[in-house]
Parts: C-alpha cells; structure tokens; sequence
C-alpha cells in the first residue's frame, strides 16, 4: 500500500507526464523530452514515463535516444504493449521491417484489440512484399480511424467471396491522389465480374478516370452526393478482394490514358534530343514530405554535355524553386496544367519521367511511360526493398537513397543511367 508521499509523488508525476504529452501534441518535443526526464527524476521506475519520452525523442528523429527509452521501458515492463509498438515504429524509422514485424507481433499478442497496432503491421508486411498479410492486417485501418473516410458509413465493405454480378457498387476514393491512381488498376477487375460500376473520384482524376475506364457507369466527384449503390468498397480493399484470387499483382499497362484529342503542350520535335518530364516535389502536406521531395537545384547536377530537354511536370512549384527554375529554362505549364487529364498529355509528350515518390510518378506507371523514381532511404510501402524494379509499374525503375538523406548517391547513378539513356 502505498504512503501518503507515494501517492503525492505519483499524483506530481501524472500531471508532470501530462505536460511531457501536451508539448508533443504542440510538436514541442524537446519540451517534452525535458517534462518526462522530470517525472523520471521523481520515480526511476516508471515505465509509462520512459515510453512516452522515447516518443518524444523518435518524433525529433532522435531514434537511437528513442530506441533506448523503449528500452528502458521494457525493462521495467516486459509485457508493456505500447512499448513494443513504438519498438516496432523505430525500426521501421531504421528501414528494419523484420525486426518491426517481431516488435508488433509482441504488441499484438499483448493487446489484440489495437487496431492501430495491426494497421502498422500491415505497412511492414507489406514494405515486405507479403501482401496477403498485409491486406488483410490493412483492414483494421477502419477500425483505427485512420482511412479518413466517412462516406461509406457504417456499411461493410464487399472484399470478394460474394457475388456482385448485376449489383451496383460503389468504389470509394480513400488516401491520396497517388493511392486512388495505383488501386485504380482493379476497377476493370470488377467491371468484369458483371458489376454495375460506379467510381468516385477526387476532382482532379474525373476526366482522365473518364477517358480510361469506358466499362464505369460513372465517374462521380468526391465533392458530390453518394450515388445509390447496393455495395460498396474502398480502392486499396480492392486488393484484398481479388489478392486470394490473382496471387498477384495486376500489372497490365497502360490503364490510364488521356482524354482523346488533348492539345500538345510542346512543339513538334526538330531534332532528335530526348524529353524528359520532371517532379521534384510532391504535397506539401505530406507527413513525409521533408524526407521524399526535393529542391529542384539538385538537377544542376546533370551536366550540359548530356544531350537532352527537361520538361517541369508539376502543376504547383513551391517558392523555393520558382528562381531556380525561371533561371534553369526548364519550360513549365502551370498555366495550362487543370487536373491530371493535362498531365498526362504532358507526360505523353516526353521520352522520360524523372519523378519524386509522389502522384505524378504513379500516373507515369499507369500509362506506362518509361519511368524513374527517386526514393528516400525509408522507402513508403508500396515500392518494397532494395530492388530497382516496381511490381505495381513494369516500365518503372527505382533509385534508392543508400542512407538518410543520401541524395548525392542517388543522383550519381541517375547520371550514370542517363548517360546509358541517352546513348541508346
């Protein structure tokens, strides 16, 4: 039973720890690193404390003082669930999916009813390459309330095993421009299992979802009503709904294409010097952002004596670039750039895409342009590990930072690649 100074000194400790979370919350980490040093000054051993202070140290992208607070948790508390979780989070942070997926599973069997904990196994397994595992794990991103959907409601979503031959569904946008682009691939799936098919689509991907898929009944915009439907699923479910089935990924290319007739952006070639379309930069918004997009400057590292027209691909150019650019004579369209329907009639016009991990590279693989991507060191799932080829995208081709940061690296077997390129 504790004393009466036990229990003053833990009652000063809560509210200490609830400072050390507020500051997190404010993205105040070393605030916070400083209110939990403080409650573990008061009691050593307090496993919560020392959890909590390797968030706040992994959120700075301090993971080694992180991966040594977990530690310390651990220590105190073997069966500490929320410690393993953040275990595994680290080792993701470190590019050590094996060791993250050992680190969730212990989390799992601690708490089985966290689905945050299964949602984070899911981007591991599938980072992997075991995508059955992780579709189905992927699946308690709705009950961890992290799809951002809320169109869909309380209906359960059709994921295979039931037939829809004659049935209207409805498949749903969830996450990104990028996301909806590369799980757009099953729509055809599903129009062939005699489903009335009806996709719904962010603002910027109606007309070019209109041009590529003429089996939809229709294309309806995100910002409208939700049509009448007798199912409904979401694009990434759709892998889980035909993954048992295909044991595969569907990989047939192109299958977006531009709307017919769209006018050229760029002159009529009077020589033979290859285009190559650039994307440097992605969502600003992006929680990865810092990590995947970069400045357009590091192109001036690709020398003249290389024959070849870049072309800017973005839509938007952040402030950063805009003098570098004007000063480069990239030509860029912003101007004319509406949606994706224009980008990709842009795309259509160049030999190459050079792109960032972000929404122009996967509409480039989705039309099946010959496409390069540069990714950072901890690569997002979909692009998996260590390999140069992309299993979503045949004609794309993966260049990988070897350690956090290491844009230099990449940039110099990109310039050994495009001197190859070029002299073909």
């Amino acid at each position: 039973m504790r004393t009466p100074a036990e229990k003053e000194r833990d009652d000063l400790v809560r509210k200490v720890c609830l400072v050390g979370l507020q500051r997190i919350r404010e993205k105040r980490f070393d605030d916070a690193v400083i209110a939990f040093q403080a409650a573990l000054e008061l009691k050593p051993e307090y496993a919560d404390a020392y959890n909590d202070l390797g968030t706040a140290h992994q959120l700075a992208g301090r993971v080694d003082e992180a991966m040594a607070a977990y530690g310390h948790a651990l220590r105190i508390d073997p069966d500490h669930p929320k410690a393993w979780s953040n275990v595994g989070a680290a080792h993701m942070q470190r590019n050590e999916p094996l060791r993250a997926i050992a680190a969730y599973e212990r989390a799992i069997a601690l708490n089985r009813h966290n689905a945050r904990i299964r949602t984070n196994l899911a981007f591991a397994r599938l980072l992997m390459g075991d995508l059955l595992a992780g579709w189905r794990h992927y699946e308690a991103r709705w009950a961890a309330g992290l799809t951002g959907v809320k169109r869909i409601g309380k209906r359960k979503p059709w994921l295979g095993g039931r037939s829809i031959h004659g049935r209207t569904i409805l498949i749903c946008n969830e996450q990104g421009l990028g996301d909806m682009m590369q799980f757009a691939r099953f729509v055809p799936l599903v129009v062939a299992l005699g489903a009335k098919v009806h996709l719904e689509a962010p603002p910027p991907l109606i007309r070019i979802f209109q041009a590529s898929f003429p089996g939809v009944e229709a294309v309806h915009s995100t910002e409208g009503p939700v049509p009448e439907c007798d199912e409904i699923c979401t694009v990434p479910s759709l892998a889980l709904a035909f993954e048992t089935e295909l044991h595969t990924i569907p990989s047939d290319v192109p299958y977006l294409r531009p709307p017919a007739g769209a006018h050229p952006f760029l002159p009529a070639r009077t020589s033979g010097v290859p285009r190559i379309g650039l994307a440097w930069s992605g969502f600003a918004g992006h929680t990865n952002d810092a990590n995947r997009s970069i400045p357009f400057e590091r192109f001036r590292m690709i020398p003249d004596g290389i024959p070849l027209q870049f072309i800017c691909l973005q839509k938007e150019i952040r402030k950063r670039d805009e003098a570098d650019l004007a000063a480069s004579g990239v030509p860029s369209f912003t101007d004319r750039i509406g949606d994706f329907a224009d980008t990709a009639g842009l795309i259509g016009e160049v030999d190459l895409v050079i792109a960032v991990d972000t929404s122009i590279a996967h509409l480039a693989g989705a039309m099946g342009r010959p496409t390069w991507v540069l990714l950072p060191h901890v690569p997002d799932w979909r692009w998996m590990l260590e390999r140069a080829d992309c299993p979503w995208y045949p004609t794309m081709r993966l260049f990988r930072q070897p350690r956090a940061g290491d844009w230099e690296a990449v940039f110099g077997e990109v310039l050994k690649a495009l001197g190859t390129w070029a002299a073909r």
